[in-house]
């Protein structure tokens, strides 16, 4: 009879159980790099999405958001889009420098954050530039937000080597 180690069952079982815990321990990697390979693409995904200063929506969101929306089941009819400018920053940035402006940016964008609801589009839309996405189809809703946005702009206390400044900004509201 001429051997076959094929057909013999020792030499199957034997290669059955060395091979096992290899095989299961490769599943078992891969699968950890598939898991850590989907959070560091979602991790991507939002910094792409983010501003990394003021962690508002950037620019790309946003113009996303406003090109999707009405192939979506609501449209725009129902929102109002405030614009706001910080006026005179680059004064800000040349006379108090860059920190300081990013203090600036960062402090009005948490009073965006903080004076509308969580269903309103807050984003950062340019260097100094924000803009606001109100859900809401009243013109009197939108207004109120802009306005009081518009105060707590201006109630900011900022100062600089002992030298206290103020900071405003331009709001236009567009339907």
């Amino acid at each position: 009879m001429q051997y076959q180690p094929y057909v013999n069952s020792f030499w199957l079982m034997s290669m059955l159980y060395f091979i096992t815990p290899i095989a299961i321990g490769c599943f078992l990697v891969f699968d950890i790099i598939l898991k850590q390979w989907h959070v560091r693409e979602k991790t991507f995904q939002t910094l792409s999405r983010i501003d990394p200063l003021t962690h508002l929506l950037n620019r790309r969101s946003i113009n996303e958001y406003l090109t999707t929306v009405p192939h979506q089941t609501h449209d725009l009819k129902g929102c109002y889009i405030i614009l706001l400018d910080i006026d005179h920053f680059k004064h800000i940035n040349d006379s108090y420098g860059h920190l300081k402006g990013d203090e600036v940016l960062t402090k009005v964008a948490d009073i965006l954050k903080f004076n509308t609801r969580p269903q309103d589009l807050v984003g950062r839309y340019g260097g100094e530039e924000f803009i606001i996405i109100v859900d809401s189809p009243e013109q009197a809703f939108a207004y109120q937000i802009a306005e009081r946005c518009r105060q707590a702009v201006m109630q900011l206390d900022l100062s600089h080597a002992q030298q206290k400044f103020k900071v405003t900004a331009s709001f236009g509201i567009a339907y």
